[in-house]
C-alpha cells in the first residue's frame, strides 16, 4: 500500500476529471465560424435595402443547391413569389445563426430548407444535425408562427 493513499486517490480523481473533459463531445459546428459567411449576408440585406421586401414569399434557405438555383428559382416555383438566401459552403448551424438576417425581415408564407451535405462533410453526426434543425424549428415557432417550414433532403453523390 502507498505511503500517500490520499494524495493517490487525488491524483487519480483529477486524472478522471481531465481525462472525462477531454474525450467529452465536440461539435464540429464549433470548428466553423458562421461569421465567415458576413459578406454574403451582408449583400443580402443590401439586395433587400435596395428592393422591396417580398414578405409572405416561400423563402428558401440553404447550401450551394439554393445558391446555384437562385438564376432560375422564381420561374421554376411561378406562380408563387420567392426569395432565394443560398449561401455555398453553409451548414444548419449557420442558418440558425444568420436566421434574424436573413428569414425573419421577409415574414416568409413558407420556409423551404437545404441544409446537410455540408454538415456531414464537416463531421457533423446525426444527433447534432438533428439539434441544430430543432433549434432552427423552434425560431421558426417562435418568431414566425404562421410560417411553414419544410426540410429538402440531403442526397447523395454516388463515386
Amino acid at each position: 500500500m502507498s505511503k500517500h493513499p490520499v494524495i493517490v486517490r487525488w491524483f487519480t480523481a483529477l486524472l478522471l476529471v481531465i481525462g472525462t473533459s477531454a474525450c467529452a463531445e465536440r461539435s464540429p459546428y464549433q470548428a466553423t465560424s458562421p461569421t465567415r459567411f458576413n459578406s454574403a449576408i451582408s449583400e443580402f440585406e443590401r439586395k433587400d435595402d435596395a428592393s422591396k421586401t417580398n414578405s409572405g414569399a416561400v423563402l428558401f434557405v440553404g447550401s450551394s443547391s439554393i445558391r446555384l438555383w437562385a438564376s432560375t428559382i422564381e420561374r421554376d416555383m411561378a406562380p408563387l413569389p420567392v426569395v432565394a438566401r443560398g449561401f455555398g459552403g453553409s451548414n444548419m448551424n449557420d442558418v440558425n445563426f444568420f436566421f434574424d438576417r436573413l428569414i425573419t425581415p421577409h415574414s416568409p408564407s413558407a420556409i423551404v430548407v437545404y441544409v446537410g451535405e455540408n454538415d456531414v462533410v464537416q463531421g457533423v453526426n446525426g444527433a447534432q444535425l438533428l439539434r441544430a434543425f430543432e433549434t432552427f424549428v423552434a425560431k421558426v415557432r417562435s418568431t414566425l408562427t404562421d410560417s411553414k417550414h419544410w426540410y429538402l433532403e440531403a442526397c447523395c453523390e454516388l463515386w
